[in-house]
């Protein structure tokens, strides 16, 4: 196997679609398209359209980034903290921005992430960046319904 194979095995995967950061790593990118929200029970990785007892909000969104000299979609994911700060962020500055995303952390009990405004863009950035396909937020999944449970009719006698 060549290296350029391993790099596409790797990301034929699927892992390369997701954003990842590790305690101190930082990107710069735009977010684009509409975000996708779902309640998850950890560890399991069924996603839920509602919230119940031990259910967590999560959510992803598309984040275009530069990888060299073009323009990738990767999935960011994050939680009910992270949204909030992110709704802060578009609510100030808009989604027509690039952000700075760190992570300081290492674990699900200490990491945070901090998003700061890193520029406005302009048209033809904005035009650049509207030719990038974004990823697919629910890969393909659909999100689980909580339904009520309906009782089996009894079957009635004819005579």
């Amino acid at each position: 196997m060549s290296w350029d194979q391993l790099k596409k095995a790797r990301e034929q995967r699927g892992d390369s679609h997701f954003l990842s950061l590790k305690d101190g790593d930082k990107v710069v990118g735009a977010f684009r398209g509409q975000p996708y929200g779902y309640w998850r029970k950890f560890p399991d990785k069924t996603e839920w359209a509602d919230w119940a007892e031990g259910r967590r909000f999560r959510f992803k969104t598309n984040l275009v980034v530069k990888d060299q000299d073009e323009w990738k979609a990767k999935i960011f994911e994050g939680s009910k903290t992270v949204s909030e700060q992110l709704l802060d962020v578009i609510e100030k500055y808009s989604q027509d921005c690039l952000f700075e995303i760190k992570r300081s952390g290492s674990t699900k009990d200490d990491t945070r992430y901090t998003i700061m405004l890193e520029k406005k863009l302009d048209k033809a950035e904005l035009a650049e960046l509207e030719k990038v396909t974004l990823k697919e937020l629910t890969q393909g999944k659909s999100v689980k319904e909580d339904l009520p449970e309906v009782p089996e009719a009894e079957e009635e006698e004819m005579f």
